[in-house]
């Protein structure tokens, strides 16, 4: 670990039968450990419920080979407003070990605190001069803030050896993703018809990201073709003009129709005070086409 060391020094002298003091600068100098280590991520944001990976890099800056290395990770742990402690991320048991950019076969099998809210690796020993990049992948939970515009996990590391007596800590924030996360279902009722039966097709279309979901088209090529009699969004019918259906296939909206605009806004997350846990709330629209077949 670096340490600032910071000196000044004064001088007295006589003049005209007066002793006289003057101080100098303060002069500095960085004494650096036999360590350094830093921590990055390979993605650039987070999105909810999904995995992060992680880089922490070690060098030994010293004369003799380090051992015992200890890396400890908080997973992000943070406290609520109301004390409690939660932990945005989950390690989801993958990691790998380079040397000098030499992938290394050794197993390291970490140490998940009891209440999961830290990880600590151990590596036996980094040669003089040597980095070591260790590489694992963590899962962001339903604790990990999400949905609002500043949202960012920050993990905070330490990493000591046998002969270092101060350990080297840092830190690293990754901010959450703004993206639209859109998802579709189908369902024919009834199950069971003949034919010249009412056949219903109904499309739940949903939005679970944080940011809105702009110029959705919907397309699906029917077989057999049904003959369309109506087709609602919302519950409220939507004129012929504003969808187009052609040799069975059915576009809505319409690529002629230029008043007509589809689009889901941003889904809705909430993080209970209490728990820290958040929900989030799709915003959904339903699209039903009747007809027979």
């Amino acid at each position: 670990m670096a340490t600032q060391i910071t000196n000044s020094a004064t001088l007295s002298y006589s003049s005209d039968g007066n002793t006289m003091t003057v101080s100098s600068n303060i002069a500095s100098a960085t004494l650096n450990g036999p360590m350094t280590a830093s921590k990055c991520s390979l993605d650039d944001s987070y999105r909810f419920l999904e995995d992060i990976v992680y880089d922490i890099f070690v060098t030994n800056t010293g004369s003799t080979p380090l051992t015992n290395i200890k890396i400890v990770d908080n997973l992000g742990t943070y406290a609520l407003a109301n004390g409690t402690n939660v932990t945005p991320l989950d390690y989801v048991g993958e990691n790998r070990l380079f040397i000098d950019n030499v992938p290394q076969s050794t197993v390291i099998t970490p140490t998940v605190a009891p209440a999961g809210d830290s990880i600590t690796f151990t590596i036996p020993n980094l040669a003089a001069g040597s980095t070591m990049m260790l590489q694992f992948i963590t899962k962001t939970t339903a604790y990990a803030p999400f949905g609002q515009a500043d949202s960012s996990i920050t993990n905070k590391f330490s990493v000591t050896a046998d002969t270092v007596t101060q350990p080297v800590t840092g830190s690293y924030t990754i901010d959450a993703s703004q993206y639209a996360d859109v998802s579709i279902t189908k369902e024919m009722t009834p199950k069971n018809l003949v034919s010249g039966s009412p056949i219903n097709y109904t499309f739940e279309i949903s939005n679970y990201g944080n940011a809105s979901a702009e110029n959705i088209v919907l397309r699906d090529a029917f077989s057999p073709e049904p003959i369309i009699t109506s087709v609602t969004v919302n519950n409220t019918p939507v004129a012929s003009t504003e969808y187009s259906y052609l040799d069975g296939v059915f576009l809505y909206p319409s690529t002629t129709a230029t008043a007509t605009t589809f689009s889901l806004a941003p889904a809705g997350f909430v993080q209970n005070p209490v728990t820290g846990e958040t929900s989030v709330t799709p915003t959904t629209t339903t699209i039903v086409i009747t007809g027979t077949i």
